[in-house]
């Protein structure tokens, strides 16, 4: 006897199979649901998403401001690449240099750099090229700061005598820009001894917690630049401040992050963070942490010291404020 559509055994037959496929379908989804990667590969994660656990930071130390008092870490003093962190101690050196008026021309090294918006022939106020440094973070910018200030190898020299000045001791410095070289290493330890001293300048401070800004041009005259920082936490986490983001593929996603709320001001340095985006939500996380944390922790007079190392040496005659451009034809010297 053949089955026809119309029996009863051809319909009884078809809902088994309907029902097994529905079956299927919803293990599938189950399990799915139960893998992490099933989960995290579609939906991205947010700072309130985290745990300690979730984190991919290879390295970080977060610290509160004012006594250093350490809050978090994990491996603060493994070796790692700075990558574009680098460009805090050149814009420091280059600050404390007390040349913030000088007119800088980019040459023509400088503006074949890989990641540079700077070109050959450019003319910048020094204080006006940090700004366009720091928030575009510029490699170009950093070279041609670098061979204007001193000679390229003796700018280099002076970032080393500072970072042994400051106690990062485990610390070597390269080149200013931070692109992949393996003698340019540093530790998290290390960023956050540098990173406490640049955020007492006020230049500095100012610069870093820009998150967007119209820099001019000396030359060609009435051109503007508009810079945008790579430092998202400033237009996303309430009370950034600062400071400089890096990437480059051997040292993964970084980033000097400072924050303040409630009168408490936090810095946080994370390194090798993957994928390079989540270095800003899991600095959120950690900074959420710090100031949860920071209230609970009682700070008396005793408990608080000043910053154990140099404070930033600049001349007591330098005007920071920046000048209008030279008349044209007539170069500053």
């Amino acid at each position: 006897m053949t089955k026809t559509k119309n029996s009863p055994r051809y319909f009884g037959a078809l809902l088994a199979m309907l029902v097994m496929a529905l079956l299927w379908i919803a293990g599938a989804g189950d399990a799915q649901a139960r893998s992490p990667r099933g989960r995290d590969s579609t939906q991205r994660r947010t700072a309130a998403t985290y745990g300690f656990d979730d984190l991919s930071a290879q390295s970080w130390l977060l610290v509160e401001a004012s006594t250093g008092s350490e809050l978090s870490s994990k491996s603060p003093d493994s070796i790692m690449y700075p990558a574009s962190m680098t460009k805090i101690m050149t814009c420091l050196v280059a600050i404390e240099s007390g040349h913030l008026r000088d007119t800088i021309t980019i040459g023509a090294d400088a503006s074949r750099i890989i990641s540079t918006t700077v070109h050959a022939g450019d003319r910048f106020i020094l204080r006006n090229l940090l700004d366009e440094m720091m928030l575009e973070s510029d490699n170009g910018a950093a070279r041609a700061i670098a061979d204007h200030l001193s000679r390229y190898g003796n700018f280099i020299e002076k970032m080393n005598r500072r970072a042994r000045q400051l106690g990062m001791t485990n610390t070597h410095f390269a080149n200013p820009h931070g692109l992949h070289d393996t003698q340019n290493y540093t530790t998290a330890r290390d960023l956050m001894k540098l990173v406490r001293c640049a955020m007492q300048d006020t230049t500095f401070a100012a610069i870093v917690g820009n998150f967007q800004k119209d820099v001019p041009l000396v030359y060609p005259a009435g051109k503007v630049m508009h810079c945008k920082s790579t430092n998202k936490l400033l237009s996303r986490y309430e009370g950034a401040n600062g400071i400089k983001t890096g990437y480059v593929r051997a040292a993964g996603g970084c980033l000097a992050s400072a924050a303040k709320r409630g009168g408490i001001q936090l810095y946080l340095v994370v390194m090798k963070c993957s994928p390079v985006r989540a270095r800003f939500d899991e600095s959120a996380f950690l900074l959420n942490y710090g100031f949860e944390k920071a209230r609970l922790l009682p700070i008396s007079d005793s408990d608080r010291r000043t910053v154990p190392h140099p404070r930033v040496r600049r001349p007591s005659h330098l005007n920071t404020e920046v000048p209008p451009p030279p008349p044209r034809g007539k170069r500053r010297r």
